[in-house]
C-alpha cells in the first residue's frame, strides 16, 4: 500500500514539474511623430476588444513615458504569446488622461497599433491586434492630432 502511494505521489510530482510555461516574448513600441515634447505618453497593451483603446485598468499592460527627442520607445517583457493590440495616448499636460472635447473627440494626439483610423470612431480592437508569436516583436506607431 505504502509503495502504490508513494509511486501516485512521485507520478504527481513529476508530471507536475514538467516544463508547461506557456512562452513568453518581448514586445518592442516605438512611438513616432510627436509634436512637442510636453508631456508625456501613456502606453497600452490589450489582449481582449473589451476597453480597447482607452480603458486602462482592462489593460494587460501600461506606461506612462517621459517623451525625449520626439520619440518614446518602451520594451514590455514577459508578454505571453498570443494576440494583442495597442493603443498610445499624448499627454500633453500630465494629468494620465486622454483629453476630449463635448463630442468625445480627442484633443491630444493618439494612435493605435498596425496604425488604424476609424474617421467615425474610435479605432476597432480587430484592426488593430497583431499576433505576438516570436521573442521579440517590433512596432511602430505614428501620433495622430
Amino acid at each position: 500500500m505504502m509503495a502504490k502511494l508513494f509511486f501516485m505521489l512521485s507520478t504527481i510530482w513529476t508530471f507536475g514539474t514538467l516544463d508547461t510555461e506557456v512562452p513568453t516574448g518581448d514586445l518592442i513600441i516605438v512611438v513616432r511623430e510627436l509634436k512637442s515634447t510636453e508631456g508625456q505618453v501613456g502606453i497600452l497593451v490589450f489582449d481582449k476588444k473589451d476597453g480597447f483603446p482607452s480603458e486602462r485598468q482592462k489593460a494587460v499592460r501600461d506606461v506612462l513615458l517621459p517623451i525625449e527627442n520626439g520619440v518614446v520607445q518602451h520594451t514590455f517583457s514577459g508578454l505571453p504569446f498570443g494576440e494583442y493590440a495597442v493603443a498610445v495616448m499624448h499627454d500633453e499636460n500630465k494629468n494620465n488622461e486622454l483629453d476630449t472635447n463635448f463630442f468625445g473627440v480627442p484633443k491630444e494626439g493618439n494612435g493605435v497599433s498596425n496604425n488604424v483610423v476609424n474617421p467615425l470612431g474610435p479605432p476597432k480592437f480587430q484592426k488593430a491586434v497583431f499576433p505576438l508569436n516570436e521573442k521579440s516583436h517590433a512596432i511602430e506607431i505614428n501620433m495622430r492630432y
